[in-house]
């Protein structure tokens, strides 16, 4: 074999070589997909169990402090599995069972400033609408988002958040944070902790009938489901909204694209390492 022979043919196994090594990694990356939906469609299960058993009332999307007469809105909450009310996670899981329901496989560890970073990793989060929500009142519960991957690619260590959040702001009387249609209290979303397109530019959502599936996001097209509105450089920098509300997340849109929606910004996020 020639000189040139041997080059070409090392050029050739190097190509050989990359194309196995990204075929496998797409392979990888979709097993693991795979995982995180059906994780997120156990959760979404899960949640509905939880629905058979109270009344048909959403979990709690924050807590609320008796001492101060105040919701917790704009705090990130425990998950501690034998204290009930301390957020939706905890509610939900006597139904899960498995603490590594609450999060994607390919989700990165965060601690959250000012705590020790134990506990069970949390990246999926609750659409805060349904803080106590009747689940009678989801006019259209196959395409409402009830638990998605609202952090992006980056999860808490033993702090579960909603996506979006109720600002049910002062002091108010436990019970009294509630949903209302184009009313107060209005919600808002925090910017989200790591890359928005975990799945090669889409992001797992499950529905209010625990039907999973994936939308593409980076884009801004709320028509398609992105909440997201985004920078010239492509960096999420707000959301959608229909003045008051996260516009793909209230639970009486019928989801028919009528109405135009605005952008709002993000509530600030906590310091996460």
């Amino acid at each position: 074999m020639n000189l040139f022979s041997t080059a070409a043919a090392s050029v050739l196994l190097g190509a050989l070589c990359t194309t196995a090594l990204w075929a496998e990694q797409r392979s990888t990356q979709r097993s693991q997909q795979e995982a995180c939906m059906a994780r997120l469609n156990q959760l979404s299960k899960s949640t509905v169990l939880y629905l058979s058993d109270c009344d048909d009332h959403y979990p709690s999307a924050m807590k609320y402090d008796d001492a101060r007469g105040q919701y917790r809105w704009n705090e990130w909450h425990r998950f501690h599995p034998r204290v009930y009310d301390s957020g939706w996670t905890t509610q939900v899981y006597p139904y899960v069972g498995n603490q590594d329901q609450f999060a994607c496989p390919l989700a990165t560890r965060g601690v959250l400033a000012g705590t020790t970073g134990d506990g069970v990793l949390i990246s999926y989060t609750f659409n805060g609408h349904l803080h106590h929500y009747d689940a009678a009142g989801v006019v259209n519960p196959a395409e409402l988002i009830v638990l998605w991957e609202g952090l992006g690619s980056r999860g808490v260590l033993g702090y579960a958040v909603s996506q979006p959040v109720l600002k049910c702001a002062g002091k108010m009387a436990k019970g009294a944070c509630r949903y209302v249609p184009s009313k107060s209290p209005s919600s808002f979303l925090f910017k989200p902790l790591g890359t928005i397109g975990i799945h090669e530019g889409r992001i797992n959502v499950g529905h209010a009938d625990t039907h999973v599936r994936s939308i593409s996001v980076g884009k801004g097209d709320w028509r398609t489901g992105d909440p997201f509105t985004y920078d010239k450089h492509g960096n999420p920098n707000g959301f959608w909204s229909d003045g008051n509300h996260a516009w793909t997340f209230r639970p009486e849109y019928d989801f028919s694209e009528s109405g135009s929606p605005m952008t709002a910004p993000f509530q600030p996020t906590p310091v996460v390492k």
